[in-house]
């Protein structure tokens, strides 16, 4: 048996929110617990946008999706959460970086504990010490844990206290199976909104607080109280992020596919005396008499602990009742438990316990009555514990139905995008329900002593130690566990091309990798990460340009045959261009067409896109440009001709679409070139583009002068991310007319921003018109590169 390691402090975790901040907030002081809950029921909206039911985290990330968008919602929630409640712990790094996007990745990180291993014991001893794998792809390395209370609280405090209400008790939801039309504004969509939602605020008797906070069974006969008057809550469209039991699934009809087990977790929080060693970057593992113990150590001297408790129920209409309230287990129950893994544990105080049924199902679709419904998180699919994905899951469910809702909403796309969220999502779900499935299936007969105990352990014990020291398991349970690889196949998804550009390793559907990159500034560089110079909320359209590999002043020449002092502007036709020169002027009329569709950043709140320019060197990492001396220039360093590039991109692009910054990037580490491909040899081309989504996923690709991936790109614009109808709303900004774009015929008027968009009627043509031109064999074709 292992040593014991005492545990310290016996009091009740510090509050995650102090007196102060709570007088600013609708939290309630509970001195018959010593904490806050959350009640906040007046002021209730007759009419929104979103509804969103379930208080969760996926259901705060989605509102904090919609708020980042502008996007008028309210969340509801029947339970008053009080804190401290922490179910869900884990954080992987595709979590972390979405969270990065919603701008609260530093509160959640001064929290959170990194965790870079999992340890499994055996019979009391040690069998498998797994290190995770560095995330190569993101600069996050390593999940973390953070107690859900806290996470929720952050959530909670982003999205502003006008935007949740609870505890409300929901007495029935109608959904219309009508197709949303799109509308310019609420006001002019209340006649056509096609959900709605009866609540009721529910009293906070003693009984609910003491049940809330500490999982105490309601005395029998003990039943709601509500206070005032029922309420209708109408909207647009109604999320159900309220768990595995979804009342929300149950009144569209949707079925629940799969099966609830025998079995139930029991899972607290508290603090224990035992021979389990106390770092804090680990998951631990243990099994023993054929029974399982899942723990880790928390901050505060805590420990989380989840085992399982035999029920003899499965039946669905008993554990999938939104009603239903499990026997919570007691103090001694839960040492009794513990102590049939890890003999000797002493449990000195529970600071919180709660019961889930072990379910393995998934809905049979995301969306319900005509795409104005919709299923996130556990509502949608329910799963063992196996690589700790649950939360995760759900988070990324929230961040695809996010920008997709808000562009809905503000009539900025068809409602047809929305049907891309079960095609995208319910693949991915059903994956995951059928591998944490497999997994766990071993685990439970050797619990209910169907398969040999001496067997098992004798696998568990020899054998897979051996499976995790070889290389590719370990790398790839580390990439799974981290959530990177998932993507979306054009098969499934109606968002991804086909893969145009066969020198890039980062394909459409797939999540663009972060890397290393300096920014270009008029005097200096800074050195940052990609990711960090996307733009959320909006689209991003990566264009990525490979220089010439000749030696400096050759290059130089390149450049400035782009950017030559006696032309007007190195767009200018009078000339004939190179082939750098004919990729640069590609690229912006490409990157003027996808701006005019999908909209100016500057003007639109819920999702415009942002050009990012990328400059790469054809072979191997590149010097920081202030160090590549450039002879016969005024200023010896290639910085200050990447400068002129920058500032001449940046004006011809706003003389097309109106004043904008333009990021222009050096592939320090040359990891961009291998991962966005450009100075592709097959055909050579020094150029190429990506189209980023709003939730970090790669739409399409091409290399510069390919007309039919840019005609793909416009197309799939059209019809699923723009709307012939124009906005009625008044611009924001005044921005400046814009000219016709070159190429355009004479007498064209300068076209005009309405809402940070242009009349699509008048460019519906012209800038495919101006890429067909470049393209052709007529001017200079592009696989005679000068970068060879």
């Amino acid at each position: 048996m292992l040593s014991e390691a005492a545990l310290t402090g016996a009091g009740l975790s510090h509050p995650p929110i102090s007196e102060a901040d709570a007088a600013k907030e609708p939290f309630r002081w509970v001195e018959e617990v010593s904490h806050y809950c959350r009640d906040n029921v007046d002021n209730i909206p007759e009419s929104t946008e979103v509804i969103i039911i379930g208080m969760g985290p996926c259901g705060l990330c989605l509102g904090a999706e919609l708020h980042l968008r502008g996007i008028d919602f309210i969340i509801i929630d029947r339970c008053p959460r009080v804190i401290p409640v922490s179910t869900a712990l884990a954080i992987h790094v595709k979590t972390l970086e979405i969270f990065e996007r919603l701008g609260i990745i530093n509160e959640v990180l001064e929290r959170a504990v990194e965790v870079r291993g999992e340890r499994l014991f055996v019979n009391g001893q040690m069998a498998v010490d797994f290190a995770f794998d560095e995330c190569q792809t993101s600069h996050h390395k390593f999940p973390v844990v953070i107690p859900q209370d806290e996470l929720e609280h952050i959530l909670t405090k982003a999205i502003g206290p006008h935007r949740w209400k609870a505890p409300l008790w929901v007495h029935s939801l109608e959904a219309s199976d009508q197709r949303q039309q799109p509308e310019s504004t609420l006001a002019d969509a209340t006649a056509g909104m096609g959900v709605s939602v009866s609540v009721q605020a529910i009293e906070l008797t003693p009984e609910i607080i003491q049940h809330c906070a500490h999982g105490t069974p309601l005395p029998e006969g003990s039943g709601l109280v509500f206070r005032g008057e029922a309420k209708t809550i109408r909207g647009k469209y109604l999320v159900g992020a309220d768990g595995a039991a979804s009342r929300v699934r149950q009144e569209m009809g949707i079925k629940f596919g799969g099966k609830t087990l025998p079995y139930e977790y029991v899972s607290a929080d508290a603090h224990i005396r035992w021979g389990i060693p106390a770092n804090l970057n680990r998951w631990n593992c243990l099994t023993a008499n054929g029974h399982l113990v899942s723990c880790i150590a928390l901050t505060n001297d805590r420990w989380r602990v989840t085992t399982l408790r035999w029920t003899g129920q499965d039946e669905q209409t008993t554990l999938l009742d939104n009603n239903r309230r499990p026997q919570f287990p007691s103090q001694d129950e839960l040492e009794d438990l513990l102590n049939l893994v890890v003999p000797g544990t002493k449990v000195q105080q529970m600071l919180f316990r709660t019961v889930m049924p072990v379910h393995s199902r998934s809905a049979e679709r995301y969306s319900a009555a005509g795409g104005r419904v919709f299923l996130i998180g556990d509502a949608a699919h329910a799963f063992p514990p196996l690589g700790y994905l649950g939360m995760n899951v759900g988070v990324d469910d929230a961040s695809n139905l996010g920008w997709k809702l808000a562009r809905v909403c503000r009539g900025r796309a068809a409602p047809e995008l929305l049907d891309t969220y079960d095609g995208e999502r319910r693949p991915v779900g059903e994956k995951v329900v059928k591998y944490t499935t497999m997994g766990y299936n071993d685990v439970l007969l050797a619990y209910e002593g169907k398969k040999s105990k001496s067997w098992g352990a004798f696998m568990l014990k020899h054998l897979l130690p051996l499976l995790f020291r070889a290389p590719y398991v370990s790398s790839t349970l580390s990439t799974a566990i981290s959530m990177t690889n998932i993507q979306y196949s054009p098969q499934t998804s109606a968002l991804s091309d086909k893969h145009r550009v066969p020198s890039a390793s980062a394909m459409p559907g797939w999540r663009l990798p972060d890397t290393m990159l300096e920014l270009i500034n008029e005097s200096s560089v800074l050195r940052c990460r990609l990711h960090q110079i996307l733009p959320s909320p909006h689209f991003a359209l990566v264009m990525t340009l490979c220089l010439p590999s000749t030696p400096p002043p050759m290059r130089a020449s390149f450049i400035n045959c782009a950017c030559a002092e006696d032309c007007p502007c190195y767009c200018c036709r009078k000339r004939r261009l190179n082939t750098m020169g004919s990729t640069i002027l590609w690229l912006v009329h490409l990157a003027g067409g996808v701006m005019r569709k999908l909209g100016h950043p500057n003007h639109s709140p819920w999702g415009g896109v942002q050009p990012v320019v990328v400059l790469t060197f054809p072979k191997g990492s590149s010097p920081s440009p202030l160090r590549i001396e450039v002879p016969g220039q005024k200023d010896e360093s290639l910085a200050a001709l990447l400068w002129d590039v920058k500032a001449r991109l940046q004006q011809k692009l706003s003389e097309i679409v109106g004043p904008l910054e333009l990021p222009v990037g050096w592939d320090v580490t040359g990891e961009i070139r291998q991962l966005l491909g450009p100075g592709n040899p097959l055909p050579p081309c020094p150029g190429a583009f990506h189209l980023l989504r709003p939730d970090g996923v790669i739409a399409c690709n091409g290399v510069a002068g390919d007309f039919e991936a840019a005609s793909s790109l416009l197309k799939g614009i059209r019809q699923y991310l723009s709307t012939k109808k124009a906005t009625n709303t008044t611009q924001q900004g005044g921005a400046p007319n814009a000219p016709p774009p070159p190429g355009a015929p004479a007498g064209t008027a300068p076209m005009h921003l309405q809402n940070g968009h242009y009349p699509q009627q008048q460019d519906s043509q012209t800038h495919e018109e101006t890429l067909l031109r470049l393209t052709r064999p007529g001017s200079r074709s592009f696989v005679q590169s000068d970068t060879q």
